[in-house]
């Protein structure tokens, strides 16, 4: 505003003012029982026991996540391995029903092909039966949902294809299950057993002109008395052909037959406990014993011997286990998963309110009991409540820990009215077998979207995928920073080897070793941690002094490396200092047991190899934290602008506003920087660019720290001596 006709003035505003972004988000991909692959942003431990569960010796990685989100969120996605399947239950026009088998994915579900789970038996074992074919009922099978169960037991068999395989399941032969046709055939590795066989020891012609008997158990079965004469008994002699005939006419299967000069006796099961034989005297009428079987007239008895291996042992059912696809668009209206696939925990009860709403009670079951989680009000419709409230299932439910709702556009029935008792459980879910690498790279590769996934701190919880990951971070998330650790069971020796082997020299990685078993308070039991969770809680912990300390040695207040976290009850290994000094040299960072201070990380090296700045992670996150700033708040702000004085001055003074309190902190020594005509000559302009340049040196920290002491005689005068 001009002050007078003749004199005026205005005003440059020059003090704009930066800060840094004090981003110390996390990202972790991680094995639990349930939980989505895609990442979800994890705020505190409530967040990551809803979507991923409890943590425990069989799901450690668990216990990484809780101790990272103690100090700042972070993004989490679970490592699915196959055979993973969503559980549910379709909502029908008259009631709730339990998926019949697991489904795949919600979003890409048909209703005109649902899975549905059945059950066929394929036979019934009699320790003598490896081969088992012929043809399902329902069909068409969905893919990789064959088990096949002996008795209550599922067999380590699966299936791939049309082909099936497993160790349980002979190697030397081709094995099928048609998905089309239901058509199988497969066999079962081990040996099968033998039965029980007794032969008699009194050669042929027998005087039986007297009616005889005798008591045979054969299988387990007693056939009481049986008259082995020929005719009325008048005879007065019989052959082993006759005596047999007369066996067999009694006893189903043929199970006596001739063995040279005698008869001999045999069982059809292979079972030490049920498969045996027995040949005794009767109960009533003369015994055959003697004249038969036995020339001392003692008991004849036997017993079979069990299959070894996969073989199904004597009344043990196999069943084929497996979904079918079914067309259910015409009887369902809308179903509910759950939110990941998982072994099922949770039931719904729902009951509608009025025409189209519907009200769902959610429960999880723990140890036997339901207990209540929420409910929720929802639609069909896309309408409100008296409110004002949005009740459409899609928009009630959008991301939700607990459920993903399907609507079926195709159904045409009436609106469900729905009994409203009792609760269903959503049945059907598996959390499939453990996942491979290649099931953590498909968590990994949602950090190349670095809009939706931006994190400082990328913590590798079992070293699996280190360069994978490493690569992301040099290509997408620049400013970021990788803690990786070596896999359990790994000795010194082992761990450089093992760390040679990852070829890695980059600063965006540092790696860790040494691994711990705490106390478990959620199972009152134990479990190994690699502690990379409790790294990054000491990496994101450096927020407020600009990432520019070491996560390393006795804290300072906050800074440093002494971790707090889970009760300790064992370290993996000891150290002494010729092995630290050999993982120091190999770019590993070891954990130890201080006697003092407990556990601490004890390096803060990348894994870079030439010594440089960035081959210490204080230095390389405090240059990154630099280079950020300068490059979100200051050039961003600078494009499509003129570079003249004006813009030159600003640039230079709001990256001087934010380097004076890192200054003033000694977290670097000095610092310059330069944006004028002198590095934006005319030909950086002809080419349209801006350049600022920043000059820093370090501040750097202390590796190795010594103490000497000066010894002098008595009449010395201690200030004229110099230390060597």
């Amino acid at each position: 505003m001009p002050g007078s006709y003749r004199s005026d003035f205005s005003v440059i505003d020059m003090s704009g003012y930066i800060q840094a972004t004090g981003n110390e988000t996390g990202f972790m991909a991680i094995n639990a029982t349930k939980g989505p692959s895609k990442p979800v942003k994890c705020r505190n431990q409530d967040d990551v026991l809803t979507y991923f569960g409890n943590p425990s010796a069989t799901f450690p990685e668990v216990f990484e996540a809780l101790s990272f989100v103690q100090s700042a969120s972070c993004w989490i996605g679970r490592a699915i391995g196959s055979g993973a399947y969503w559980g549910g239950v379709d909502v029908t026009a008259t009631n709730v029903v339990a998926f019949g088998g697991g489904r795949g994915d919600p979003a890409t579900f048909n209703y005109t092909t649902a899975a549905q789970l059945t059950e066929y038996t394929a036979g019934s074992g009699t320790g003598l039966v490896k081969t088992f074919s012929g043809s399902a009922t329902n069909t068409p099978a969905v893919n990789a949902t064959l088990k096949i169960k002996v008795g209550s037991t599922y067999v380590n068999a699966s299936e791939t294809g049309d082909s099936i395989s497993g160790s349980d399941i002979d190697s030397g032969s081709t094995h099928t299950f048609t998905k089309t046709t239901g058509a199988y055939d497969f066999t079962f590795t081990g040996t099968i057993g033998t039965v029980a066989e007794v032969t008699g020891n009194v050669a042929q012609t027998y005087d039986l002109s007297t009616n005889k008997y005798v008591n045979i158990t054969i299988d387990g079965t007693l056939y009481e008395n049986l008259n082995l004469s020929a005719g009325a008994g008048n005879v007065a002699a019989v052959t082993n052909t006759e005596v047999v005939a007369a066996i067999n006419a009694v006893i189903p299967g043929t199970k006596a037959h001739e063995s040279g000069n005698y008869v001999k006796l045999h069982g059809a099961i292979a079972s030490l406990a049920s498969g045996n034989i027995t040949v005794e005297d009767p109960t009533l009428g003369a015994s055959a014993l003697a004249t038969v079987f036995s020339s001392g007239g003692g008991v004849l008895s036997a017993k079979g011997t069990d299959p070894v291996g996969a073989v199904p042992k004597y009344g043990e059912t196999v069943v084929l286990e497996y979904s079918y696809t079914s067309n259910i668009s015409t009887t369902v209206s809308h179903s509910f998963f759950s939110a990941s696939p998982a072994d099922d925990e949770y039931k719904v009860l729902i009951d509608n309110i009025s025409g189209s709403q519907f009200n769902l009670k959610l429960y999880q079951t723990v140890a036997g009991n339901d207990v209540y989680i929420k409910e929720y009000n929802y639609s069909l419709l896309r309408e409100k409540d008296a409110f004002g409230k949005n009740l459409y299932i899609i928009d009630v439910f959008d991301s939700d820990p607990y459920l993903i709702p399907v609507v079926n556009t195709a159904y045409s029935g009436v609106t469900p009215v729905l009994p409203g008792t009792p609760a269903v459980a959503l049945a059907g879910g598996d959390s499939g077998s453990a996942p491979a690498a290649s099931n953590y790279v498909t968590v990994w590769d949602y950090a190349k979207k670095v809009q939706d996934y931006p994190a400082k701190i990328f913590m590798n919880v079992n070293g699996l995928n280190l360069s994978y990951v490493n690569n992301i971070l040099e290509t997408y998330q620049y400013y970021s920073h990788q803690i990786g650790a070596v896999p359990l069971g790994n000795t010194v020796a082992n761990a450089i080897i093992w760390r040679n082997a990852t070829t890695i020299d980059s600063k965006y990685t540092s790696l860790y070793t040494n691994w711990r078993k705490i106390y478990d308070v959620y199972n009152d039991s134990m479990a190994w941690i690699s502690n990379v969770g409790s790294i990054g809680r000491k990496f994101a912990a450096m927020a407020d002094v600009y990432d520019g300390l070491s996560p390393a040695g006795i804290d300072e207040g906050q800074y440093g490396g002494q971790i707090k976290d889970w009760t300790t009850l064992e370290m993996e290994y000891g150290y002494d200092d010729s092995e630290l000094a050999d993982l120091d040299a190999a770019q590993i960072n070891p954990i130890i047991l201080d006697e003092i201070y407990g556990v601490m990380l004890y390096g803060d090296k990348t894994l870079q190899v030439s010594l440089s700045d960035t081959s210490y992670i204080h230095s390389k996150r405090i240059i990154d934290t630099i280079i950020e700033t300068a490059v979100k708040q200051v050039l961003r702000k600078q494009e499509f602008k003129l570079n003249d004085q004006n813009h030159q001055l600003s640039a230079k003074s709001k990256i001087e506003t934010f380097m004076e309190p890192i200054l003033a902190k000694q977290l670097i020594r000095d610092y310059r920087v330069v944006c004028d005509d002198t590095n934006n000559t005319d030909a950086v302009k002809t080419l349209r660019q801006f350049l600022v340049d920043i000059i820093i040196k370090v501040t750097p920290n202390s590796q190795k720290c010594r103490l000497r002491l000066t010894q002098t005689s008595q009449n010395a005068v201690l200030s004229q001596i110099t230390p060597a």
